[in-house]
């Protein structure tokens, strides 16, 4: 659908409008100059069979005059002859005279559009301009990907060397290894604060146990936290390894047994690969640039940078 609506648009006469007074303006710009009568052989040298892609391009072999020029260069019948054969395939037929004119229309314009656009940058110094920039910008987006970005997804040693050196940067806060247990009253409470301190009874077994009669006597929530990980945790932190005291939380009765509590130790390289890496990327990027400062020293004139305003 996409193509079949551009082949439309560009086959649309209004379409073409802007291309064609761009290409006169051109042609009055430079010293456009052509000789209509050397198209009239191809009226009779070009038969249907371009119309198939199978034109023999030999029937046109004796025609060698001038056709025009452009900007002090000639082109001639053999050029237009070799444009036609290149540029011949299977498409919808019509009189052969309008499709040769057509195609000779198409070759001129082709190629004096082809001629300022390569001029583009000498002509328009703005344009120039942005184009340096975005040369500028995609070199240095291509250095920067080389020398950084990429670098320290590939450079596992180094990425290593400078967790090494870092890793205190990349801590776990101090976690809690709990279980918690939430008692519908405090006669549960009392009862499963003996059987825990005895030490026989997994929390499966506890939970078994305990919930016979009703699921909501007991739950038990087990895990490793940090104090914002739990939010019964963080209202009762514990202060050493051991059962806490009983706590009243919405109508229930907590009891925290805090297993182990590990204070803060740097994670495994691992467990804090992004942050490492893209740490290690401004590293990269810190020291790439003291290196070009080093090589290319940089001098700022005061006198002409406190003179724009």
């Amino acid at each position: 659908m996409k193509a079949t609506l551009k082949q439309k648009v560009q086959r649309d006469v209004r379409s073409q409008l802007p291309r064609k007074s761009f290409v006169a303006k051109l042609k009055t710009k430079y010293n456009f100059k052509e000789d209509k009568a050397a198209l009239k052989p191809f009226f009779t040298v070009v038969d249907t069979n371009i119309f198939y892609g199978k034109w023999d391009a030999t029937k046109a072999a004796k025609l060698n005059k001038f056709m025009w020029s452009f900007n002090g260069k000639n082109y001639t019948q053999a050029d237009f002859t070799n444009f036609l054969n290149k540029s011949q395939r299977r498409t919808q037929r019509e009189d052969v005279s309008n499709f040769v004119a057509k195609q000779y229309e198409k070759w001129t314009s082709d190629l004096i559009i082809d001629f300022e656009d390569a001029r583009l940058e000498e002509i328009y110094p703005d344009f120039r301009m942005l184009m340096k920039e975005y040369r500028d910008g995609i070199l240095l987006f291509e250095l920067t990907d080389q020398k950084v970005w990429t670098k320290a997804i590939k450079d596992s040693v180094g990425l290593a060397s400078f967790y090494e050196k870092n890793k205190n940067n990349y801590l776990w806060q101090k976690r809690y290894v709990v279980d918690i247990f939430y008692c519908a009253n405090a006669k549960i409470a009392k009862a499963l604060r003996k059987d825990i301190a005895k030490g026989k009874m997994s929390n499966e077994a506890l939970l078994e146990k305990y919930n016979k009669e009703s699921q909501l006597n007991l739950k038990i929530e087990s895990g490793k936290y940090n104090e914002e990980e739990n939010v019964t945790l963080k209202t009762n932190l514990p202060k050493a390894k051991g059962l806490s005291a009983d706590i009243q939380l919405n109508g229930q009765v907590v009891i925290i047994n805090a297993k182990e509590i590990i204070e803060p130790t740097p994670k495994a390289i691992n467990e804090a690969k992004g942050l490492i890496t893209s740490d290690y990327q401004s590293y990269l990027e810190k020291e790439w640039l003291e290196q070009l400062r080093k090589k290319y020293p940089v001098r700022v004139d005061n006198t002409v940078l406190y003179s724009i305003k």
